[in-house]
C-alpha cells in the first residue's frame, strides 16, 4: 500500500496518489465509460470500446474484486445478459482519479522539463 492509502503520511506528488488499478489504460477506459453512460451491457462495452470479450472480461475481473463494478447476469429473450455499473467505491475511486490527474496537470502546466523542441 503506497503512501497515499495508507494514511501513515502524505504523499510526495500527486503522482504517488495515482489509483494504479485504474490508472491502467482499459480499465480506465472502462470506468469512464460506465462513469458516462451508467448502465451497460457487455456487448456494447467491448463494441464501444474496441476491446475483445476475452480482454473485457480480464479487466473487469479486476474491476469487480476491488468493488468498483457490479456484474449481473441473467437470461433474457433466451440468451444469457451481462450487464455492468459502478459502484459508490467506483464511482469514489474515478472521481479521486480525475482530481489527482488535474492536479498532476495543475502542477507541471508551464515547467515542462524536456529538452525544448525547435521548429524550422
Amino acid at each position: 500500500m503506497t503512501a497515499a492509502h495508507s494514511g501513515d503520511l502524505a504523499p510526495r506528488s500527486p503522482l504517488e496518489s495515482l489509483d494504479r488499478l485504474l490508472h491502467q489504460p482499459v480499465r480506465l477506459r472502462i470506468v469512464w465509460y460506465l462513469y458516462e453512460h451508467g448502465e451497460t451491457e457487455f456487448s456494447t462495452l467491448c463494441d464501444d470500446l474496441s476491446l475483445t470479450p476475452g480482454n473485457l472480461r480480464c479487466h473487469t475481473d479486476r474491476l469487480a474484486e476491488a468493488d468498483c463494478l457490479i456484474r449481473e447476469k441473467t437470461i433474457g429473450e433466451n440468451r444469457p445478459r451481462t450487464r455492468y455499473w459502478l459502484t459508490p467505491t467506483g464511482i469514489e475511486r474515478f472521481e479521486s482519479h480525475q482530481r489527482t490527474l488535474g492536479a498532476i496537470a495543475a502542477t507541471r502546466h508551464g515547467r515542462c522539463r524536456s529538452p525544448a523542441v525547435h521548429h524550422q
